[in-house]
């Protein structure tokens, strides 16, 4: 692997971006990875933050849907653990955790070799956790407010 085929692959997925009029801002993180980001307010009334996000080292890409449902509550713990192995137990791709902040996170990672980076693969699996967004949202209300 190549620091050339990830700085080709952030192009071409910039690119694509660009000729689809999908708008993401472009950020660095400290250790110099790529990452994009949108705000997004699905139907079901979730706030979610999408991100695609490129490694240094690797042709891999990860793909976070950040903020699905906030757990306040201690006492609905043990009930979102349990919803959240139902979940990862429905999805084949989608990993549900939570974070130390009580949010609810929904990730995706792609692995491509040097050779067969596609920025539209990586878009519908973008678009695949928004849908996993807007469809799990109401199921993680309806705990959070039982």
């Amino acid at each position: 692997m190549t620091i050339t085929a990830v700085t080709q692959n952030i192009n071409a997925f910039r690119n694509h971006l660009q000729a689809e009029n999908f708008h993401m801002m472009e950020n660095t993180n400290n250790d110099g990875s790529i990452f994009f980001s949108t705000d997004q307010r699905t139907d079901s009334g979730a706030n979610i933050r999408l991100v695609v996000a490129f490694s240094n080292d690797y042709t891999s890409v990860d793909m976070y849907c950040f903020n699905v449902a906030q757990v306040n509550n201690p006492l609905k713990k043990d009930a979102i653990l349990t919803l959240l192995n139902d979940l990862n137990t429905d999805y084949r791709f989608a990993k549900f955790t939570i974070e130390n902040s009580n949010s609810i996170t929904i990730s995706i990672p792609l692995d491509f070799s040097e050779t067969n980076f596609d920025p539209s693969l990586i878009m519908k699996h973008l678009f695949g956790l928004y849908n996993c967004a807007d469809k799990e949202y109401q199921t993680f209300m309806k705990l959070i407010w039982a």
